[in-house]
């Protein structure tokens, strides 16, 4: 509920990501550029980023889905840890990326 309506959440076609996916709205979509073979630059390719016009939330895998946040951050895909369940929230101002905000599961209230 806390999600803009706008956003497009994308996930792997892997069960268990389709599944948590389910549970933050009612379409996503699947891609394989998130799933189990994925690397950081296909999973900025199945977000639009750059360029995507709208917010975009990526339901993936370790260690990808740290190499990705490391890339963005560093301009390096670093081994950086991502715990399961958790939300990495990276913004684009203008050329800058921007990390708003890292949430752990136990800091996450679903309602």
């Amino acid at each position: 509920e806390y999600l803009p309506k706008h956003c497009v959440v994308v996930a792997s076609p892997a069960v268990r990501t389709r599944e948590t996916a389910a549970a933050l709205v009612s379409e996503f979509e699947t891609s394989d550029g998130v799933g189990l073979n994925a690397d950081p630059a296909s999973v900025l390719h199945a977000a639009g980023w750059p360029r995507a016009t709208h917010p975009v939330v990526i339901v993936g895998h370790q260690p990808t889905l740290g190499r990705t946040a490391a890339q963005l951050m560093t301009g390096k895909p670093l081994p950086w840890s991502v715990r399961k369940g958790s939300i990495v929230w990276i913004v684009r101002r203008g050329s800058e990326n921007v990390l708003r905000a890292v949430l752990a599961p136990e800091m996450i209230r679903v309602p």
